[in-house]
């Protein structure tokens, strides 16, 4: 379902295009969805915050890009490269990027990365090299922080 970063309510309640009724609200909704989209295009990234999977390929190091996310759930590596990810890193095995992001405050940032912890209680020292090698679960985007402008 395509989102929008303003409600047509809000947008009908400046005035400024002088629109009462419902006639309009349809075409409305449709230029907010495609507006918010374009910012998405341009800025190369989604601020609307979803729950969802995403994989990733490790290169070897301790440093893991990932999309940005909010709230990390679970991290799973496939060990063996057949598809199974039956390795999952607890979260003592990783610290995420950047360490100062605070992605649930208003002013926060998300999390761009996970980097090996020092203090792994497992035996992941580093993100193993290969393509799709880990999958990441938890809520992506960017935090969503509704406050009366008022």
């Amino acid at each position: 379902m395509a989102y929008a970063y303003i409600t047509v309510t809000l947008i009908k309640g400046t005035g400024a295009l002088s629109i009462v009724g419902t006639d309009f609200d349809t075409r409305l909704r449709q230029q907010t969805e495609a507006v918010s989209a374009a910012v998405d295009h341009f800025a190369d990234r989604t601020f609307q915050p979803y729950d969802g999977t995403r994989f990733y390929s490790g290169d070897g190091g301790t440093l893991l890009q990932v999309d940005d996310i909010v709230s990390v759930g679970t991290l799973a590596e496939d060990d063996q490269m057949d598809g199974t990810f039956d390795v999952v890193w607890g979260a003592n095995d990783y610290l995420t990027q950047p360490y100062n992001a605070d992605p649930t405050s208003e002013w926060g940032r998300p999390i761009t990365s996970l980097q090996v912890s020092p203090k792994s209680n497992g035996t992941q020292d580093a993100f193993l090299s290969g393509a799709k090698r880990y999958r990441l679960s938890g809520t992506f985007g960017y935090v969503s922080i509704l406050r009366d402008a008022g």
